[in-house]
């Protein structure tokens, strides 16, 4: 099952050996037995990330543009962003669960600027989608906030 790819189209070439190797395959008793990821996160990007997810829950893709880091309003208009979440959810159905399930923290990414970039990725359940991951891309913005800059889901 593929990524959809709904942020920086520089970003998806250098994430695209990462992708793949995402998908959801651990079993109930591997998630129970895994540890608590959120307690090892950055509160803020969390707190960021998890507060932007539910704006797009909320069908509320302005405001999750408008709450978007600069390289992804450098790279989609918000037009772009409303078109492809609301064809995304017509699609797959809203969000009925979701966990997050790793993180990576990296500076250096292939297409963006050197800096500070945190990837969230979620286990996640649709309504017309039981298995599936969003990925959730974050960039240490220059006054030090977190701004999602990439989102991906599978």
């Amino acid at each position: 099952m593929p990524y959809r790819t709904l942020s920086l189209i520089p970003l998806v070439l250098s994430l695209a050996l990462w992708l793949p190797a995402c998908g959801p395959s651990s079993t109930a008793e591997d998630e129970a037995a895994a540890p608590d990821v959120a307690a090892g996160v950055d509160a803020a990007a969390l707190a960021t990330a998890e507060g932007w997810l539910a704006l797009v829950d909320a069908d509320d893709y302005e405001a999750s543009w408008r709450a978007t880091g600069t390289l992804f309003q450098q790279e989609v208009s918000a037009g772009e962003w409303r078109d492809s979440m609301t064809q995304v959810r017509e699609d797959m159905g809203a969000v009925a669960e979701r966990r997050l399930h790793d993180q990576t923290l990296e500076t250096v990414m292939p297409g963006v600027p050197e800096g500070v970039y945190l990837m969230l990725e979620y286990r996640s359940v649709f309504e017309r989608q039981p298995q599936g991951a969003e990925l959730v891309v974050l960039a240490r913005q220059e006054d030090g906030s977190w701004g999602v800059i990439g989102y991906f889901l599978q």
